[in-house]
């Protein structure tokens, strides 16, 4: 975002075209301006004046509304900004907030590796709804709260509605059959994330068992190169005390002896390797031979998707870890690392929940 001290008056992306507005409550508007600038805000003949504080914030509470099935124009204009901002097609009725992990993240449409949800196409088909409208706001991460998040409102039409949240979107037409009113979903999910990811720091400080995280989480966001180094040197303590495979006579040693290791065709979650309803720690090994004319020079690592998460090495050196659960690795090998054959690749997975491991030990090439 530009500087506040010199910008023009903005609004927040959650204010936008075919937004819902929710009736008989106060409507916060704010968004940033020049310190300052005096703000008008007009919606259903009715105007509110503000002034943009040093830091060039600004907020209105527009009085409770009436229910409104016809579209309006809410309007913003700065004293200080050539052009007001207009959103569109704005009505005012129920506003619901979708929030939580995968099952309600889930759209109505088809997701690569999850079966298709009951009769999704012919729902599809005929959610002509104009009245339902969907704000989804794009993942992102903050260690803070924010004021303005990536967000934009879709009118439920069959050509939108696969990608509104399924859970919400049947709860809006139901409720909708009893209640005709502008249903507003706002669709903030994230997949796996837990209570703590949706509570605020000052709720948590009540509980003494958070004290740790709420610590380390001021730690990232003061110096977040230091935080991240810190977690995995306490992540490998924790493994190297309660992990035989990562003990004093660790399972990534090039020379280890591995008979007796069942061998398991990849890429594959354990579960479907005969493991079923195994969370823990797996080991994965295997060896290369470099092809002639790689040795000398970097190699790229390439896995696939490890679920939950991998710590990598060659030969005893660690090339890599993740724990993004859905995101290829690529991770780079030093050519110090390497030796014309008998090259170890060794990966430790953590899985803590769900479907486990999944990576392709497979592929490789120099960098």
């Amino acid at each position: 975002m530009a500087n506040p001290a010199r910008a023009e008056v903005r609004l927040p992306k959650v204010f936008g075209d075919h937004m819902v507005l929710q009736q008989g409550r106060p409507v916060p508007v704010w968004g940033t301006a020049a310190a300052g600038e005096q703000v008008t805000v007009s919606f259903a003949h009715k105007t509110q004046k503000t002034t943009a504080d040093a830091a060039g914030r600004w907020r209105i509470d527009l009085a409770p509304l009436g229910l409104s099935t016809a579209p309006r124009t809410l309007t913003v204009t700065g004293s200080a900004t050539p052009a007001p901002l207009v959103v569109n097609d704005v009505l005012v009725g129920e506003v619901w907030i979708c929030g939580g992990q995968s099952n309600m993240e889930r759209q109505l449409g088809l997701r690569e590796g999850q079966k298709p949800i009951l009769n999704w196409e012919a729902e599809t088909a005929a959610a002509d709804h104009p009245l339902i409208r969907q704000l989804y706001v794009t993942q992102s991460r903050a260690n803070s709260p924010q004021s303005a998040v990536p967000a934009s409102w879709s009118v439920c039409s069959p050509a939108t509605v696969e990608n509104f949240t399924a859970v919400g979107y049947f709860f809006a037409k139901n409720l909708f059959a009893a209640r005709p009113v502008p249903i507003g979903l706002i669709h903030a999910s994230w997949g796996g994330t837990p209570a703590e990811a949706w509570t605020s720091r000052e709720a948590l400080a009540a509980f003494p068992e958070f004290n740790d995280t709420l610590a380390a989480m001021q730690d990232v966001t003061g110096d977040p190169v230091a935080a991240q180094r810190s977690y995995h040197e306490k992540l490998d303590a924790w493994f190297r005390a309660h992990e035989p495979g990562s003990g004093d006579h660790p399972w990534y040693d090039r020379n280890l002896d591995t008979t007796g290791w069942e061998t398991m065709n990849l890429p594959t979650l354990w579960e479907a390797a005969g493991h079923l309803g195994y969370d823990g720690i797996a080991w994965f090994r295997r060896s290369f031979d470099l092809p002639a004319g790689w040795g000398g020079q970097d190699l790229e690592l390439h896995l696939a998707a490890v679920d939950d998460g991998d710590t990598t090495w060659v030969n005893g050196v660690q090339v890599g870890a993740s724990d993004v659960w859905d995101q290829p690795r690529v991770y780079r090998i030093p050519a110090a690392a390497l030796q014309a054959t008998g090259n170890v690749i060794a990966v430790r997975v953590l899985d803590v929940g769900g479907g486990g491991g999944g990576l392709d030990l497979g592929h490789h090439r120099r960098g």
